[in-house]
C-alpha cells in the first residue's frame, strides 16, 4: 500500500501531464500516476485530514492558476470516488467540519510530533499509516523532515517513509 503525502498528490494534481512518474528509491522502481491506482498496482488510503490539506496546498501553489484549481480538484476527487484501490475514510460533511489548525493542536499530534522528530502536521499521515500497519503502507513524501523518519526505529517494521525529490 502507498499513502502520498498530501505534496506528492499536490504534484500529481498540478502536473502539465498524465501520467506523472515517480522514481522511488525503497520499492525500486517507476510509478506512474494515477495509472498505479487504477490498474490495480497499488493501493491507497485518503484522510479527510489529507484532502482539506491537498485543498488548502493547492490554493497556495504557484504551479497553478487559480482558475486551474477547481480542474484539479476535480481529477483529484473523480480519482477518489472512481478507483476501487483508493480507500477514502470520510464523507462530504466531515470535509466541511475539518479545521487544520485544530487537528495540528491536537495534544496526541504535538507529543507523537514531538516523540518522532517531525511536524505535527505529518502526525496524522503517519497515523493513517499506522491505521493501516498490516498492509506495509509505504509512506511517500516531498517533505525532508518527514522523509527522514525510520518508523523501525520506533519497532514499527511495517511502515516506511520514502522522500523524494521532486522538480516542482
Amino acid at each position: 500500500m502507498l499513502i502520498l503525502d498530501s505534496n506528492v498528490w499536490i504534484y500529481i494534481a498540478t502536473a502539465a501531464e498524465l501520467p506523472v512518474e515517480i522514481y522511488s528509491d525503497t520499492l525500486g522502481e517507476r510509478l506512474y500516476f494515477t495509472e498505479e491506482f487504477y490498474d490495480s498496482r497499488h493501493q491507497t488510503v485518503v484522510s479527510v485530514y489529507m484532502v482539506e490539506e491537498i485543498q488548502q496546498g493547492l490554493h497556495r501553489s504557484e504551479r497553478v492558476e487559480s482558475e486551474e484549481i477547481d480542474e484539479a480538484l476535480t481529477l483529484l476527487f473523480k480519482l477518489f470516488g472512481s478507483c476501487d484501490d483508493v480507500i477514502t475514510t470520510f464523507d462530504g460533511d466531515e470535509l466541511e467540519d475539518l479545521q487544520l489548525r485544530d487537528v495540528r493542536q491536537k495534544p496526541h499530534n504535538q507529543l507523537l510530533g514531538h516523540l518522532l522528530d517531525i511536524q505535527a502536521k505529518d502526525v496524522p499521515i503517519f497515523s493513517l499509516a499506522y491505521e493501516y500497519r498490516y498492509e506495509r503502507p509505504h509512506i511517500l513524501t516531498d517533505d525532508g523532515g518527514f522523509g527522514e523518519l525510520s518508523p523501525a526505529a520506533f519497532g514499527l517494521q511495517n511502515i516506511t517513509v520514502e522522500e523524494l525529490s521532486l522538480t516542482w
